[in-house]
C-alpha cells in the first residue's frame, strides 16, 4: 500500500489549481491598477489626452519636448487615451506624433490590452503587435475574452491572433471565455478561422470552469 506519510498532502491538481487562482488574482489586481490611475500628479498635457472631449487643448500642449512622457506607473499617452476612451482622431494625432502603439505599462500592458472594438482597429493598423503578453503572459485575446468583448475578440481573430496562446499557467482563450460562461466567445473560438481553430482539450480547462461552465463547454463541443 506504501507509506501514506510519504504521501504529498497536495495533488497536483490542487496545485494546479491553485496556481491559476494565483495567476488571475495578480491580473485582476494589475489590470484594474492601470485601469483606474491616480492622476494626480500628472502633467499638462496627461490630463489634456485624459479629457479627451478638449482636442483643441491636446493640439495646443502636444509637441517635441512632452509627447514621450509617461505615468509612474509607466503609461504613456496613447494608454491614458485608450482607458479614456479617446475619439479616433486624437488616437492618430498621438501616433503620427510618434508615441509608441507598442509601449508597455509597468505591468506590462500595451495600449492593444487596454482598448476597446474601434481603439484596437487603430492599434493594429498602425502596427501594434497582436499577441503582446503582459504579466501573466496574456494576449489581448486572453483579456478580450476575460472581459467578454465579442468585438474585439473577432477582430483579433480577424488579424490572426494566436487562438490557442497560452498564458503562465497554460491557460488559452477559450479556458478564460469557459469560466465567464460566455457561449458566443466559446463559439467564435471553437468556429476559428480557416488557418486555426481553439483547441479545448487541455486539462486547465476542467480546473478553470464550475459546473455550469461545463455545461455551456459541452453544448459548443457536442
Amino acid at each position: 500500500m506504501g507509506n501514506y506519510k510519504s504521501r504529498p498532502t497536495i495533488s497536483c491538481t490542487d496545485e494546479l489549481k491553485k496556481k491559476i487562482s494565483e495567476s488571475y488574482a495578480l491580473f485582476r489586481s494589475k489590470v484594474i491598477e492601470d485601469l483606474r490611475p491616480k492622476d494626480s500628479d500628472w502633467t499638462e498635457v496627461q490630463l489634456a489626452v485624459a479629457n479627451c472631449c478638449d482636442t483643441q487643448l491636446l493640439t495646443k500642449l502636444l509637441d517635441d519636448t512632452n509627447y514621450l512622457e509617461k505615468t509612474d506607473a509607466g503609461l504613456n499617452l496613447l494608454h491614458i487615451a485608450c482607458i479614456s476612451g479617446a475619439p479616433c482622431s486624437q488616437l492618430e494625432k498621438l501616433i503620427q506624433k510618434g508615441v509608441s502603439v507598442n509601449a508597455l505599462t509597468k505591468n506590462n500592458f500595451s495600449a492593444l490590452h487596454l482598448s476597446t472594438y474601434r481603439i484596437a482597429k487603430i492599434l493594429l493598423e498602425s502596427g501594434a503587435k497582436i499577441d503582446m503578453g503582459d504579466l501573466v503572459k496574456f494576449s489581448s485575446l486572453h483579456i478580450a475574452c476575460h472581459f467578454g468583448h465579442e468585438k474585439v475578440v473577432e477582430l483579433l481573430l480577424s488579424n490572426g491572433s494566436d487562438i490557442n496562446i497560452s498564458g503562465s499557467v497554460r491557460d488559452r482563450p477559450i479556458h478564460l471565455a469557459s469560466s465567464k460562461a460566455n457561449l458566443k466567445i466559446m463559439q467564435l473560438l471553437v468556429e476559428g478561422t480557416s488557418q486555426q481553430k481553439a483547441d479545448g482539450t487541455s486539462p486547465v480547462s476542467t480546473e478553470l470552469t464550475n459546473q455550469s461552465c461545463h455545461s455551456v463547454l459541452t453544448s459548443v463541443f457536442s
